[in-house]
C-alpha cells in the first residue's frame, strides 16, 4: 500500500510544483506609468483603473513646444516602472534626461507607428489623440503594454479596455451625427492640432500656421480671402498658443475668437465639446 501511494503521490507533487512555477501571478503593487500629455493620460488611466498610477509630465496650460520637466517630476522618474511617450517633437529632449534619472526605465512605444507626415513640419503630426478612432487604437497599445509589465492583471486591463471602447465608439457616432448634414465643413485654425479630427470626419483645417510658425501678412491675406470664400464667421485659437494672427485674422472678417484645448484632461468630454463648437461655427 506505501508502494502504491508513493506512486500516485509523487506525479500528483511534481504536477502541482509545475503549475506553480509557471502560474502568472498579480503585482502587489501598482505599475507606476508616465506619459506626457492629460488626454493619453486620460486613456491610460481608464485602461488601467486600480492598477496603476498614471501621471502626465505636461499639463493642460503647458506649449508641448517650449516644455521641459520639472525638477520634482525628474525626481519622481526614479521610481517610474514605464514611460510612454507620444511622439512629440520635444520628447526627444526630454528622454534623453529621463534615462539618466532612471537607466532601468522602459519605453512603451505606444504611438509614433499610427502618425503620418504632416505637410507643416518636418516631424509627423503627432495629434493623433484628436481622431477617435486613434485613440481607440492608443487605448489598445496601451492595454499591450500593461499586460506585458502586469499579465497577472491581464483580465481586467480587457475590461477596463473594453469598456472604454465602448464609450469611445459613442462618441464617434456623437461626432459624426454633428457634422453629417453640414455642406460648410472648413474651419480656420491657430495651430493645426486638428487634422486627424479633419481627416476622419470629412472636414478641411485652415491653419494660420507655416512649419510651426505665424503666416506672414502674404499669407495671411490669402488665408482672410479663404475664409470669406468659404463664409467662416470663427476662429480658432489654441488654448496654449497666444496667437495674434489669429486675432487679427478674426477682426479682418468680423469673425467670433473661440479657444480650443487639445490637452485636456477629460478626454471624451472635451472632444465632445469641441466637435459641437466647430459644427455650430459651420451652421448657417
Amino acid at each position: 500500500m506505501r508502494f502504491i501511494f508513493f506512486r500516485i503521490f509523487k506525479p500528483l507533487v511534481f504536477i502541482l510544483l509545475m503549475q506553480a512555477s509557471t502560474a502568472v501571478y498579480a503585482r502587489e503593487t501598482p505599475l507606476t506609468v508616465l506619459v506626457s500629455i492629460p488626454p493619453q493620460k486620460f486613456l491610460v488611466q481608464r485602461v488601467a483603473g486600480q492598477q496603476a498610477k498614471v501621471s502626465a509630465l505636461m499639463s493642460s496650460t503647458d506649449n508641448p513646444e517650449t516644455y521641459e520637466p520639472r525638477p520634482s517630476q525628474l525626481r519622481a522618474i526614479k521610481d517610474t516602472d514605464i514611460f510612454m511617450p507620444i511622439g512629440l517633437a520635444s520628447e526627444s529632449r526630454w528622454l534623453k534626461i529621463l534615462m539618466e534619472q532612471n537607466p532601468d526605465l522602459d519605453i512603451g512605444d505606444c504611438c509614433r507607428q499610427l502618425m503620418i507626415a504632416d505637410d507643416h513640419h518636418d516631424h509627423p503630426d503627432p495629434h493623433i489623440w484628436t481622431d477617435p478612432m486613434l485613440s481607440l487604437q492608443m487605448a489598445e497599445q496601451f492595454k499591450s503594454i500593461l499586460i506585458g509589465h502586469d499579465p497577472g492583471n491581464a483580465d481586467q486591463y480587457e475590461i477596463n479596455f473594453r469598456a472604454l471602447e465602448s464609450e469611445i465608439l459613442e462618441l464617434d457616432i456623437y461626432i459624426r451625427g454633428l457634422f453629417a448634414f453640414l455642406e460648410n465643413r472648413a474651419f480656420i485654425v491657430s495651430h493645426p492640432a486638428w487634422g486627424y479630427f479633419s481627416r476622419h470626419y470629412g472636414l478641411t483645417q485652415i491653419s494660420l500656421e507655416n512649419e510651426g510658425k505665424e503666416i506672414g501678412p502674404r499669407a495671411m491675406t490669402e488665408k482672410i480671402s479663404q475664409a470669406r470664400q468659404h463664409g467662416i464667421n470663427t476662429v480658432f485659437i489654441q488654448l496654449q498658443h497666444n496667437s495674434l494672427v489669429a486675432k487679427r485674422v478674426a477682426q479682418e472678417i468680423d469673425a467670433n475668437v473661440v479657444y480650443l484645448d487639445p490637452l485636456a484632461g477629460d478626454h471624451i468630454r472635451n472632444m465632445k465639446e469641441t466637435a459641437r463648437l466647430l459644427a455650430a461655427s459651420m451652421t448657417r
